[in-house]
């Protein structure tokens, strides 16, 4: 893997999940779940939790879109206003 500036952004592509990744460790979802949303974090331990993390990271299968810090932080915005959160 080539060397890779942190923090990423990513987004599903179907516009439902949400990631900002600190670093190859250690994520920040946000994901809509009808209307309502989830805001969560990932600390990568256990070797599948780590293999997720590379996939988003590499996207190797296009399953993720590359987005801007701008867009993951309007995204949070619209949660917060527009959405219900589930673990708050």
């Amino acid at each position: 893997m080539n060397p890779v500036n942190f923090p990423l952004f990513r987004k599903t592509t179907n516009g439902k999940s949400f990631y900002k990744i600190h670093h190859e460790r250690y994520l920040e979802e946000l994901q809509i779940i009808g209307s309502k949303y989830l805001h969560h974090t990932l600390q990568a331990k256990i070797y599948p939790e780590i293999l997720f993390l590379l996939d988003i990271i590499e996207n190797k299968e296009q399953h993720y879109l590359e987005i801007s810090e701008a867009d993951f932080n309007t995204f949070m915005e619209y949660c917060k206003a527009e959405l219900i959160p589930i673990n708050e």
